[in-house]
């Protein structure tokens, strides 16, 4: 007999399931909280998007009709791919372990997790794998690879690399490089050359720019501070930077770049020029799209944690879909 317990199919302990399992992979932290999240999707938007008209207006004559022409429509579609996280547990790995007591039922109520210990290690271990997978995903997700850590949908690096004769601008990290280690201020150097990459337009949207990049560069960023003779550089050493900045642009920096370029598994990596695992992005974060049908509305995520008796296992799992679109790359200038 298997017997499930409604983990949640909607509604987990009153809480929504996409709160609970996907909204935390997909929010709160710095670098992900910037970029534009699209809800119910569930198979895919179309994007439109319009130029600015600029100089059209005109003294007024009398009797004078002076047009302006040259709107340009821009369309992409966001496509949604349909995910899931499976995980299984032999049931004597926890029951008759150190949380035999924590068990709590017994007899023919022993096939109900609700409110168990085992319970909640199941829903945190789906929360921390879906947070973990999705920022994986998002970047280095690559329909074409083989490898089933990567190939749910394209990431935001696929569509950076596929694209890159349409991008403001491309860096080439090899230039700031010695032997594969980073150069002494090779994140300054970095920051300055994308800098200098951006066109006029791009520059408009100041304070909603951002870079991100890796915890190499940032830490090779926080020596360049450090090593200044003045006030900021001392007040750098004492208690770090208080707001990573260049140029007025904040700087994120996402932990899981450096590890998931190093992750053999990664297909992307090779495509990479860099040979210290290290890469920045400088663009605007309501430029990298987010769909899912996880949030919304119509959230469509579903989830289950059950107690298998046939093979005496838990099992946990959730479904969900998601994907990405990066409209503007002209707005982007990627340093790799």
């Amino acid at each position: 007999m298997t017997a499930i317990t409604p983990l949640l199919s909607r509604v987990f302990n009153g809480i929504e399931t996409a709160d609970l399992f996907i909204k935390p992979a997909i929010t709160g932290q710095p670098w992900l909280d910037v970029l534009t999240v699209r809800p119910n999707i569930t198979s895919k938007e179309q994007l439109n998007f319009r130029d600015k008209l600029g100089k059209a207006t005109r003294r007024f004559t009398q009797c004078s009709f002076d047009p302006i022409t040259g709107i340009t429509l821009t369309d992409k579609v966001l496509d949604v791919n349909p995910m899931k996280v499976d995980l299984e547990e032999c049931v004597f790995t926890l029951r008759d372990t150190i949380f035999e007591a924590a068990w709590a039922k017994t007899g023919t109520a022993i096939v109900d997790l609700t409110g168990t210990e085992v319970e909640r290690i199941m829903r945190d271990m789906l929360v921390e794998t879906t947070r973990r997978d999705t920022a994986r995903g998002l970047w280095w997700g690559d329909t074409t690879v083989g490898s089933l850590d990567y190939n749910g949908y394209d990431g935001f690096w696929k569509l950076l690399i596929n694209g890159t004769a349409s991008l403001d601008g491309s860096i080439d990290m090899t230039d700031f490089e010695t032997n594969s280690v980073l150069d002494t201020d090779a994140a300054l150097d970095v920051f300055e050359a994308m800098w200098n990459e951006l066109d006029a337009t791009t520059r408009e949207f100041g304070t909603d720019l951002r870079i991100w990049t890796t915890l190499a560069m940032g830490d090779n960023y926080r020596a360049t501070l450090r090593n200044l003779s003045t006030d900021s550089g001392f007040a750098t050493v004492l208690d770090g930077p208080p707001r990573m900045a260049f140029n007025n642009i904040e700087i994120l920096e996402v932990p899981e770049w450096g590890v998931d370029i190093a992750d053999a598994s990664n297909g992307l990596a090779s495509s990479l020029r860099t040979t210290t695992n290290n890469v920045a992005i400088l663009s605007i974060g309501s430029n990298f799209f987010i769909g899912t049908d996880a949030v919304g509305a119509a959230k469509g995520t579903d989830a289950e944690i059950w107690f298998s008796q046939d093979n005496r296992t838990i099992r946990a799992n959730l479904n969900y879909k998601i994907g990405t679109q990066i409209p503007f790359l002209e707005l982007v200038v990627a340093a790799f």
